[in-house]
């Protein structure tokens, strides 16, 4: 009803990525996305990385992991490439139970551990099929930086955005 607010119930947790399950249909469309998105999973686990993840039925929900990066990073892949500042990556951000508040919920999240970890940017790497997200990350002050090649699953090499948000 018109004027009534949306009760908001999730709950983030912050697991290592050893205990989540690679093999969940969530992961799917980040496997299709990204040809070594797997391989990268697995090494970050060994690494002991964490990330944000929610739940629903024991479903796996939503994913935010971030980076971060100091100024000796080579953003050789990069059509501009950025000059030597401390930055965190948001380096996967993948919602599927939208309407509830949750990306926008992990968006704040990542800008205080910016300003924990006195970080000059944040940035992103994604899509333009992404509109929601990139809507959002204006709303949050992120800007279109440049963009750079990703080789997807099946061998196609598309490009992908990059935003950036100052801190």
């Amino acid at each position: 009803m018109k004027g009534e607010l949306l009760e908001m119930s999730f709950n983030i947790e912050e697991k290592y990525l050893y205990n989540i399950d690679i093999n969940d249909k969530f992961f799917d469309s980040l496997k299709e996305d990204y040809a070594d998105f797997t391989k990268w999973f697995l090494r970050k686990s060994k690494e002991k990385k964490a990330a944000y993840i929610t739940y629903n039925n024991g479903n796996i929900t939503s994913f935010c992991m971030y980076k971060l990066e100091d100024e000796k990073e080579k953003y050789l892949s990069f059509s501009k490439p950025f000059l030597p500042k401390k930055r965190l990556k948001i380096s996967t951000l993948k919602v599927s139970d939208r309407g509830k508040g949750i990306a926008k919920t992990y968006l704040e999240i990542i800008m205080n551990k910016a300003k924990e970890y006195k970080c000059e940017e944040i940035y992103i790497t994604l899509f333009d099929k992404h509109k929601e997200l990139i809507r959002l990350l204006k709303d949050f002050g992120f800007m279109y930086y440049t963009f750079k090649y990703t080789t997807r699953f099946d061998g196609e090499v598309v490009k992908e955005s990059i935003y950036v948000k100052k801190i």
